[in-house]
Parts: structure tokens; C-alpha cells; sequence
């Protein structure tokens, strides 16, 4: 805003509030009541709209300090009895406003006449007494600026400052608070904007008091605290709403958990949806000591940049006050030490079976679960709930038959090496869902039933113990090479005839009778030309993904070395893409955004192809179309990529998947399942990888000579 601009807004709203006060105008807070005793100083106009909220909060003045035509006169108190009960007394009634101070006495209540005095008291303090309760200071609504500090105030509720909407200064530093309840700085009418609850020992703390849908705010210090921060009224949150809006200052302080993690939840994936909500809070962190378990190291896995948008960054910033090994690290030498994250873990106690350990570790996106060496004859019946994957270490044990159990969809690992496996119920394998390893060294199996069908041989570790096979189980050789696997993870048959051989050739001997090859003869060979027919339909664009990787580009002149195809009427997907750009662009790659880099005036349907043409690569962020529409430019696109890539004229094509399921888009680009075969497309909500790290390995490596900074 220019200074033209600025004068023209404050001669208006000076001349409509009708202040007498130069430099000041009067204001109300964009989601917050008004003050009506409050004024604003003029050079809050010079901030951003986004920080001119949290300007006046910060910055405003009552009028009584500003207007010499008002009047602010002492009132005084005065005790009607030894055991600290008073009267508040004062000559003069007609001032405008007035204030009373009686600190360090023996004061044990408040005034019996408080109440009295709604309609002029605007400043209370009474610092240093032996108040035990505030209940009913709510009916002094005029009330300004409240020091209740160093009395011995157990608990304050929702109901403790409601009614009070011209309260905007509260101190309660070392108060022997235990107890904050939810809202309690939050509910109908109140709108604090300096809150000081240094030096208390906080019990139950709840979250919606640092963390709250309404106006900016200044500040919330707790210096020196111990805080146990708690939720008892989860909220669904809301995107295009504002949430927070001031600095939470936590320095020299002890917490349990980080606030933001008992709003949005502990896990990577979860963490990561804080950028779909409008936070304009900050904490600050200075010297505060906190665990460094699960918790944190979840936290501090996400993202960088997720991190700096709740946090100041300092050399202070805060330190580990558990486990001991973890004592002398501070955050950022995590930041400069990846692999410290592997022992941000937490033992889970809570369903853990007796003789096992439960461990979380977030960095590894994994809860361990060890129960080697204890005698057991059978899987644990159950498991702490997690939301990570299971890695289940039962070896060295007596387990002779493995029974289905409800968390075998979690597992990667599977370890029974070192037990005499004698039976897997047909049950098991088709539960592993998402199993990475299974083992089963030392196993007695006297059979391989047709369950192991269900799972890819190469990650099932069967060591040097045979498995007795026969002409009937030749299923066995096609599971065994329908998979990747290698000389190191074997699979040996005991054979009749044979004696002990490799699966891959334990077969081979097994001779085949009339009926199987008049079977082959009348059947099987024209079933094989049919299914090659469809096979050539089905992956002829895989063919051509082959192809390009032998034949030389057409094009060697490209301008850009990413051109990114996405729904530019999507919010979402625009922060999401600006973040993909950033990151490339630092990354070396020089990319075409529309519509930041069309020039104006371009007509996007003639411009489309064209720009893609000079592009090395394309990347295309694939939504649901809305309201029927198809999105018209990303089909097109999609479709002049994919013409030009056929004609050997841009070098890659690579998808994201950010809305709907990876089947529907199929349905929308015939080639997409070839690109996905060949790994070129990824989605958003993948716990697997990270999607910027697979991008730059999926694209080419980007052209020096022509980069620069877009």
C-alpha cells in the first residue's frame, strides 16, 4: 500500500470514528468482537492485511492513556475484617474510568463490592495476595487489564472470563494453576490479547487454549512452565478457515507433546495435512526441554518446511530431556544429522504381550515387535494398535503351526527362522498384504500348500531346508520364476528320483502324458495365439515406453526441462504444485508452470502444444474433474504428450496422483497403466516413498546449459 493510499484510509477512518486522538483510530478485529476503550495506531495500516489484526492486538492503546479529555482516578481497598475480606472504596464517582492496584497484601477474595463497579473499573491488580478463587470476576465487563500473579489460584474454567469482552490483558504468572479447561481463553465473548501463565506447573493443560478458530492475538507466554497438554474436545478442522493467530511462547519450559501434534495427530501422514488448513500461529521454543521420543521424531521426519511454519529456529531451540543416550542433541543437530531420527522411538506398554518388546520408530515408518527367544509355541494373539507398519521378530522360538491372527495385513516383516515350522494354515499367506520379508529358515514344512500362491517368492526366505515336491506341485516352478528372485534366497525340492535340486529345475523331468499333449495340441496352442493377441493390445504402449528407451530424440533443443500439466482452478493443487516447483527448481530443473510462465494475452489451447514441445519432460498432476467437466486442458495435454513422446520429441512423461483412485484415471489415459508398470507414476498418498525424491529420479537429469532460475 503506498503512502497516497495510506493517508486517504486513515483521513477516513478518522473522520468516521470521530477519535480525538492523532495517530490513532478506532477498530474491531476481523473475526473478533469490538473494543470499543481500544485504539489502533495509524502505522498498523503499513503491515500486511494479513498481520494488521495482530498489529492493533499488539500495538493498541486504551483511550484513557490517549484522550486528556477522560478522566482515570484511583480507587482503594479497604479490609472489613482480619481474615482479608474488603470493601473497594473511592470519593470520586464522576471520573470516567478507574483503576485499582493493592499488591502484596493479605487479601484472601476478592472485593465483596466488586461487582459494583462494572460500568468504570477498567484496571485490577492485585499481584502478591492470597486469593484463592476468581470465580465471578466475569461481572466486572469493563474490566481492561487483570494482574492476578503470585496468588494461589488453583483452576480456572470456560466460565472463569466469559462475559468479559473488554478484557485484553491478563497476567496470572505463578499462580499454582493446575488446571486449564477447554476454552477457558476461548469462550463466547472473551478476547484476550496478552496472556502471561509464566511459572506454573500445569497438570491438564488443554490445547484449544494455544490453539483456537477465532481473532488474531498477541501473545500467550508460558516461560518457565511444566505443562501437560492435553485434548478433550477433538474438532474436525475446517479448510478456509483461520485458525491461531499470534505467538505462543514456550521457552525454559518442559511439555509432553508438541500442541500442533494433539490437533492434527502424531504420524508423518497425518502431519502432513497442516498445509490444507490457514494456522497463522507461531511457537516459540527458546531452551524448552521435551522428550524425544516417537512423537517428536514424527514430527521432525515430515518436512522442513512444515516445521519453520509453527516454529522460530535458533540455536536454543530446544533439547532432549529423555532418553539419556539422546540428552546432549538438540533439534537442529537432527536437521544436520538425518539418521538420529532412528532413535526418536517410544515402547508401547499398552497391549504389548508380556513377553515381547514394542517398539515405535516413525523414521523407519515401523513398530518392532520382538518376541525371539521365549519359549513361544504360537504368533501373539494381538498387538498394540499402530498406525505404522509391523515388524514381527518371533524367532528362535517353538512355533510348529502359524495360525491366521487380525494383524497380518500389517505386517512387512515376518520372522520365524529358528522354529520347526511344521503347517502355515492356507490362511496366512493371503493376509500378508503387505508383507516385504518372511522367514523360514529351519522350517519342517513336509508341504507347500497353494497359499504361498498369494505371495511373491522372492521375499519368502526358505534357507537351506528342502521342501519334499512332486509332478503334481509343478505350480511351484511357475510361482518360483514369475518372481525376481536370486541365487541367495533358494527354494529346494526333494525329489523321488532326483534327490534335492532348485525349484526353478526340480520339475523338468517330469514327463508329460497323451492327454496333456493332445491338450496342448487342440487347446493350448491356439489359447497361447489368442492370449499373445491380447497381450500385444494390452501392452502396445508399452512397447513404445521400450522403444523410446533405444531410439535417439528427435528434439536436442529443449527450452525447459519439465513442463508441469495440472487443474489450475484447484486451491489444493496449486499449493501442491508450487511446492513440487520449488523443489525442482532447486534441484536444478527449469520448469514450465502455467500460468505463471505463459506471457498474457496467449491463447492456452494454441499455446499448449507448443510449449510442451519445448520441454524435455512432462510432469502431469492428475485431480477428479468437478461439476462434470473433465478438465479439458489436462485431457488435451496428456494427449499431446503422449503424441509427442510416441514420436520421440520429448524424452519422459511422469504422473502424480493427488485426487481419486489410480483405476479412474486409467480409464481417462489408456497409457497410463504402461507408465505405472514402468514406474512412472506416483501418488500423493503413498506412506512408501517420498514423491519429490521419486520424481527427480524418475526425470532426466537436468540440462546445465540451459537452467537458471525461474
Amino acid at each position: 500500500m503506498d503512502i497516497l493510499k495510506v493517508t486517504l484510509v486513515l483521513q477516513i477512518v478518522s473522520f468516521v470514528s470521530g477519535a480525538n486522538v492523532t495517530g490513532f483510530h478506532s477498530w474491531k478485529s476481523e473475526n473478533g468482537s469490538e473494543k470499543p476503550n481500544v485504539l489502533c495506531p495509524d502505522f498498523c495500516f503499513l503491515r500486511d492485511t494479513h498481520f494488521y489484526d495482530r498489529c492493533c492486538a499488539c500495538e493498541g492503546k486504551p483511550i484513557w492513556h490517549l484522550d486528556s479529555n477522560l478522566t482515570y482516578f484511583p480507587l482503594f481497598v479497604e479490609y472489613v475484617n482480619s481474615f482479608g475480606r474488603s470493601n473497594i472504596v473511592g470519593n470520586d464517582s464522576s471520573s470516567s474510568f478507574h483503576w485499582v492496584i493493592h499488591e502484596y497484601e493479605r487479601l484472601s477474595r476478592l472485593p465483596d463490592n466488586l461487582c459494583e463497579f462494572n460500568n468504570t473499573l477498567v484496571t485490577l491488580k492485585l499481584k502478591g495476595n492470597r486469593i484463592q478463587s476468581i470465580e465471578g470476576i466475569n461481572c466486572t465487563n469493563f474490566l481492561d487489564f487483570l494482574d492476578l500473579s503470585e496468588n494461589s489460584i488453583s483452576a480456572i474454567s470456560n466460565e472463569t472470563f466469559s462475559g468479559m469482552p473488554n478484557l485484553r490483558i491478563l497476567f496470572l504468572t505463578n499462580t499454582n494453576i493446575k488446571t486449564v479447561g477447554p476454552n477457558t481463553f476461548n469462550s463466547a465473548g472473551t478476547e484476550i490479547f496478552v496472556t502471561d501463565l509464566s511459572n506454573n506447573t500445569f497438570l491438564s493443560y488443554d490445547v484449544s487454549n494455544v490453539y483456537f478458530e477465532r481473532r488474531a492475538f498477541c501473545n500467550i507466554t508460558m516461560v518457565d512452565c511444566n505443562i501437560t497438554f492435553v485434548i478433550k474436545e477433538e474438532k474436525t478442522l475446517q479448510t478456509g478457515v483461520k485458525y491461531g493467530g499470534g505467538e505462543v511462547v514456550l521457552a525454559d519450559s518442559t511439555i509432553n507433546h508438541h500442541p500442533v501434534q494433539l490437533i492434527f495427530g502424531s504420524s508423518i501422514s497425518s502431519l502432513r495435512n497442516i498445509y490444507k488448513y490457514d494456522f497463522n500461529g507461531r511457537f516459540t521454543f527458546k531452551k524448552l526441554v521435551i522428550p524425544c521420543d516417537c512423537n517428536l521424531g514424527a514430527l521432525l521426519g515430515g518436512d522442513m518446511a512444515v516445521f519453520k511454519r509453527f516454529y522460530h529456529l535458533d540455536d536454543d531451540l530446544y533439547t532432549c530431556s529423555s532418553p539419556e543416550h539422546l540428552k546432549k542433541f538438540n533439534v537442529l543437530n537432527v536437521f544436520n544429522d538425518s539418521s538420529l531420527l532412528d532413535m526418536f522411538v517410544c515402547h508401547k506398554q499398552k497391549f504389548c504381550p508380556s513377553s515381547c518388546s514394542c517398539i515405535e520408530q516413525p523414521s523407519r515408518y515401523r513398530m518392532i515387535v520382538d518376541c525371539s527367544n521365549q519359549n513361544l509355541t504360537s504368533l501373539p494373539s494381538y498387538l498394540p494398535e499402530t498406525i505404522y507398519n509391523i515388524e514381527l521378530n518371533c524367532s528362535n522360538n517353538a512355533i510348529k503351526e502359524v495360525e491366521p491372527v487380525n494383524y497380518l495385513k500389517n505386517i512387512t516383516v515376518l520372522d520365524l527362522s529358528g522354529n520347526q515350522v511344521t503347517e502355515i494354515s492356507d490362511k496366512v499367506p493371503s493376509r500378508l498384504k503387505s508383507l516385504e520379508n518372511l522367514y523360514l529358515t529351519d522350517h519342517s514344512l513336509p508341504k507347500l500348500t497353494r497359499g504361498f500362491a498369494d505371495i511373491d517368492a522372492s521375499k519368502v526366505w526358505f534357507g537351506r531346508n528342502s521342501v519334499p515336491c512332486s509332478c503334481q506341485e509343478k505350480w511351484i516352478k511357475a510361482w518360483r520364476l514369475g518372481s525376481q528372485v536370486n541365487s541367495s534366497n533358494p527354494l529346494l525340492c526333494r525329489t523321488d528320483s532326483n534327490g534335492i535340486l532348485r525349484a526353478e529345475v526340480a520339475f523338468d523331468s517330469c514327463i508329460e502324458n497323451e492327454f496333456d499333449k493332445t491338450f496342448f495340441a487342440l487347446f493350448l496352442l491356439p489359447a497361447t495365439a489368442l492370449m499373445a493377441m491380447v497381450i500385444a493390445k494390452v501392452f502396445r504402449f508399452d512397447a513404445i515406453i521400450i522403444k523410446s528407451r533405444f531410439t535417439k530424440n528427435k528434439n536436442t533443443n529443449f527450452c525447459y526441462d519439465v513442463y508441469v500439466l495440472f487443474d489450475d482452478t484447484n486451491s489444493d493443487i496449486i499449493k501442491y504444485v508450487l511446492d513440487v516447483f520449488r523443489y525442482l527448481q532447486h534441484n536444478g530443473y527449469k520448469c514450465f508452470v502455467p500460468p505463471i510462465h505463459e506471457e498474457i494475452g496467449d491463447v492456452r489451447d494454441v499455446q499448449l502444444y507448443e510449449n510442451i514441445k519445448k520441454s524435455r519432460s512432462v510432469l502431469a498432476v492428475l485431480s477428479m474433474p468437478k461439476d462434470g467437466d473433465d478438465i479439458n486442458e489436462v485431457l488435451m495435454g496428456m494427449n499431446h504428450a503422449w503424441c509427442l513422446f510416441s514420436n520421440n520429441e520429448i524424452e519422459n512423461i511422469i504422473a502424480v496422483v493427488f485426487e481419486g483412485k489410480l483405476a479412474f484415471h486409467k480409464k481417462r489415459f489408456s497409457f497410463l497403466g504402461a507408465l505405472n508398470r514402468f514406474k512412472r507414476v506416483f501418488k500423493v498418498t503413498s506412506r512408501k516413498y517420498r514423491v519429490k525424491q521419486k520424481l527427480t529420479e524418475a526425470l532426466p537429469i537436468p540440462n546445465q546449459d540451459k537452467t537458471n532460475t525461474n
